[in-house]
């Protein structure tokens, strides 16, 4: 989980995924998230969605293929993230 708030060095927001890939990211509603190639919010946007959205990894993706897919078990998460999103 990030909170809200500006991070210009993305392996403070994201330390597990700056040490290897992003498996997957959800973004809630109404949350905008934007994610730079370089530190200090410099060099190309690499990411910039607008929730609520889901993005897998196509790598991580494909050694679970059913564990991201909707309808989600968790009903905190299908209640988030329904299957029209």
């Amino acid at each position: 989980y990030v909170g809200a708030g500006s991070y210009p060095i993305n392996k403070e927001a994201f330390p597990k995924a700056s040490k290897g890939t992003f498996d997957a990211i959800a973004v809630d509603a109404n949350t905008r998230v934007i994610l730079y190639e370089k530190e200090n919010f410099e060099g190309k946007v690499l990411f910039d969605m607008t929730g609520p959205v889901i993005i897998n990894n196509i790598m991580y993706k494909a050694r679970h293929p059913k564990i991201m897919e909707p309808p989600f078990q968790d009903p905190e998460l299908q209640k988030n993230y329904p299957p029209s999103v």
